[in-house]
């Protein structure tokens, strides 16, 4: 059998181990799709739960390990230059790293009391915390405002990055479905059996940027055993080739599955954006009323509505 060059060798081992890391990555996030789809439901929290950031629950507790650990490994660099090495660079390792923890725990701090968007849960939390009191036709107005940002990013299903994919009719066809989940929120694998193969297939190649650069990357390992072959005249090595050539299918499929979970996942939990804003119109609308008007009963008249929407809730 031929032997194939170091360069080869080097470069689709590489490849491959990028394409492994790749692979892993998108069936995590396959099978969490598929998970998402099936429990898209409206929690309702009270108070600050409604008003609680994905980022921040996702992103906080992770970071503070790793800044954890970093200065774990920082604290005992030093200690060890600080006795091996003399006081100056151990002392000056010192200083540093405590100036980075602090410097890094100040932007975790920053990044968590950040002013959060609002979002239909956290608007629809901060009317029925006003449920019996009156509020001020500007306050209403506030409201409709935050509304009208939040319906910047919840009001339609978004594809791609900043939602630029060219794939109108994939989103519109998502809409209508998620419209049918609004007053049946779907069950089990319902969501992903909902989302043809088609139109996950076309999202995919629009708007899915790590599957394609995992079937890129896919490529490099046969496409380099193969210029060897060809340059030593030799088809020995021709079913390492193609054993290597299964990657770009494997990526292709998984890509697209993972896809469709997560258009799926998207679908539904649109439709409880649907239900949440739903409510929030009706709030609004109701507070407007007696905030114009100046009648009395308002109390009696906000707590009805709100009544009346968890009836339609259970």
């Amino acid at each position: 059998m031929e032997e194939f060059s170091a360069v080869t060798v080097i470069t689709s081992l590489i490849a491959l181990g990028v394409w492994l890391a790749l692979t892993i990555t998108q069936v995590s996030t396959w099978a969490k799709r598929i998970v998402e789809a099936a429990r898209a439901r409206d929690y309702r929290y009270v108070g600050g739960m409604s008003r609680r950031r994905t980022t921040e629950l996702l992103w906080t507790i992770p970071g503070i390990a790793v800044l954890g650990i970093t200065l774990a490994f920082g604290v005992e660099l030093a200690t060890r230059v600080l006795f091996e090495s003399g006081s100056f660079w151990g002392w000056t390792i010192v200083v540093l790293v405590v100036l980075a923890g602090a410097f890094a725990g100040l932007a975790i701090v920053v990044g968590v009391i950040r002013k959060e968007r609002p979002d239909y849960a956290s608007i629809r939390a901060d009317l029925m915390d006003l449920v019996g009191e009156r509020i001020t036709a500007e306050r209403v107005v506030e409201f409709r405002a935050m509304l009208n940002e939040a319906d910047v990013r919840q009001r339609r299903i978004r594809i791609g990055r900043r939602n630029k994919a060219g794939v109108a009719g994939a989103r519109a066809e998502l809409e209508d479905i998620s419209a049918g989940f609004k007053d049946h929120a779907p069950m089990g694998n319902q969501a992903v059996q909902s989302i043809r193969w088609s139109v996950a297939f076309e999202v995919f190649w629009r708007a899915s940027l790590i599957g394609i650069i995992a079937v890129l990357v896919s490529i490099v390992p046969w496409l380099f055993t193969l210029i060897d072959i060809v340059g030593a005249a030799s088809s020995d090595a021709l079913p390492i080739v193609i054993a290597l050539f299964f990657a770009t299918p494997i990526s292709v499929a998984i890509g697209i599955a993972s896809t469709r979970a997560a258009l799926a996942a998207r679908t539904a939990q649109h439709a409880v954006y649907l239900k949440q804003r739903a409510e929030v119109v009706q709030l609004l609308e109701e507070f407007d009323r007696t905030s114009r008007k100046g009648v009395a009963g308002l109390g009696d008249r906000v707590a009805k509505a709100l009544q009346i929407l968890r009836d339609q809730q259970s």
